[in-house]
């Protein structure tokens, strides 16, 4: 998401990690460049750094330099990255959200706590009464499969609802053992149809559908400690440990088998991305690991040198990925129906490309100076010329849906294109669209602008939060961030 500088906290930074061109582990002796630290706050003007770290920095210690080099930092603040705030432990690894090698996080003065407002979809998480007592305060991020939501509370616990058979119910042995563990929840990742849950330790918990990687009887004892990343396909979990090495688990067909490449998969993996069908592991050295479904891009061909090095971050469609290397070179493949061939585009891929998204079919790449590029599907944006002029320069960062997307500008206003149904058409709602918007969020078929002051404006698929139906009094100001599943949005709205 782009940067947020948050209006309804007394105080406000926006940071900007400048991480080298690829991303790294503690206790991995490998080759890696140094990062380099800038706090901002919200003018501009610069409070802390540059700062070049000779090792990767984890949360903590971004918390404690902050408190004691920043004089006008107050005692008490988070750090968020996205939908979720740092509770401390996380590594600082994985590139921003719009693909490029620069975590953009915000520190907030940390004042009011947070409840959880839904819409969309009442069967998916749309409809969040039934939890709503322990969703009322003291939450702190969310996280979604395709079909439910899980929230992370102050005191650890996780708050589940929406589908029962996506991870909407936890069951009394999962309940258990999360009230039994030694440390709290910090992360909860979610793919189609179940959800794992990192705990502090490195410890990994998971439940929903057993065949989307809910039974984890396979790889039980690697799940005990030392994780420090997830990621999901539509069916599957991978996972990375703290001394580089991944291993995946659930569906064979979706990427959970991954036994195939161990040995290159041992270790000096730093950084894990998925699409729906497949997994690819990021070594230190630039080179890309993929296994699961090979018309998805498990098994690469034709672009097995460019893999072979410097590559720094890789972004998916739901069956093709593309990779952002060294000097802003894009390297894509997969279904080519799915953004896998991006030759008719390639001479605009070459350099100076800072950050990719996809949707379920098709790419969208953003240039130096904010020009995007796009390819795929042309029914689901891979086509943009009908809003070239807008997208000539001036873009920060894209939200996709299923088979749209919806691009912010420096100016703070929103350009959307691909399918209409899906949120390319926002004609509805553009009088609100051309100024003060932070950041877009998405379901499958809805967008969701955050404003200035916490106010939300969604538009396409009714069924999907298109439509704020009872919500929409609750969502006018206070929301701090949004979470989307394929049918429903959760917010986080600060508590008055």
């Amino acid at each position: 998401q782009v940067l947020q500088p948050f209006s309804l906290f007394f105080f406000s930074y926006a940071i900007s990690i400048v991480e080298s061109p690829l991303l790294h582990l503690r206790y991995i002796p490998v080759q890696w460049m140094a990062s380099i630290v800038v706090v901002h706050n919200i003018a501009g003007n610069l409070v802390y750094g540059p700062v070049e770290f000779q090792r990767p920095l984890v949360a903590m210690q971004l918390y404690q330099i902050l408190k004691t080099t920043v004089p006008v930092v107050p005692e008490s603040f988070k750090l968020l990255h996205d939908t979720r705030i740092l509770t401390g432990p996380e590594l600082l690894t994985g590139s921003g959200s719009g693909g490029d090698n620069t975590l953009r996080l915000s520190i907030v003065y940390y004042a009011p706590s947070f409840c959880v407002v839904s819409w969309g979809e009442p069967d998916f998480g749309g409809d969040s009464s039934a939890v709503a007592e322990d969703l009322r305060d003291g939450v702190l991020s969310l996280a979604s499969t395709s079909l439910a939501f899980a929230a992370i509370k102050e005191d650890g616990r996780v708050v589940v609802w929406g589908s029962e058979a996506a991870g909407g119910e936890m069951g009394a042995a999962v309940t258990e053992r999360l009230a039994a563990a030694e440390s709290l929840v910090t992360t909860v990742v979610g793919n189609d149809a179940a959800f794992a849950a990192l705990l502090r330790s490195g410890e990994v918990i998971c439940w929903g559908s057993e065949r989307a990687g809910a039974d984890t009887s396979m790889v039980r004892s690697q799940l005990q400690s030392g994780i420090v990343q997830l990621a999901g396909s539509s069916q599957a979990f991978a996972a990375l440990t703290v001394g580089g090495q991944a291993f995946s688990w659930g569906s064979e067909a979706h990427g959970g088998a991954s036994w195939r490449v161990a040995d290159r998969l041992a270790e000096g993996i730093v950084a894990l991305a998925s699409n729906s069908m497949a997994f690819c592991g990021i070594r230190s050295t630039g080179e890309v690991v993929c296994w699961g479904n090979p018309l998805h891009g498990g098994h690469p061909i034709g672009v097995e040198y460019e893999l072979s090095w410097g590559v720094r971050s890789i972004s998916s469609t739901s069956s093709a990925f593309a990779a952002l290397k060294e000097g802003g070179r894009v390297v894509s493949w997969g279904s080519s129906e799915g953004g896998g061939d991006s030759r008719a585009v390639a001479a605009r891929l070459s350099s100076g490309v800072v950050s990719i998204v996809g949707n379920s079919t098709a790419f969208a790449a953003v240039r130096k100076h904010g020009e995007v590029v796009t390819w795929g599907s042309h029914r689901a944006g891979g086509d943009s010329r009908s809003v070239a002029a807008h997208l000539a320069t001036g873009v920060v960062t894209i939200a996709a849906t299923a088979s749209a997307f919806a691009a912010l500008r420096q100016d703070g206003s929103v350009i959307t294109w691909g399918d209409p149904r899906c949120g390319g058409d926002s004609s509805l709602v553009a009088k609100e669209l051309t100024h003060e918007v932070k950041s877009i969020f998405s379901t499958q078929g809805a967008f969701a602008a955050l404003k200035e002051g916490g106010q939300v404006v969604s538009w396409g698929r009714a069924a999907a939060g298109g439509d704020q139906g009872s919500a929409r009094n609750s969502l006018s100001s206070g929301i701090l961030t949004l979470k989307g599943n394929h049918a429903a949005f959760a917010a986080l709205k600060e508590v008055t």
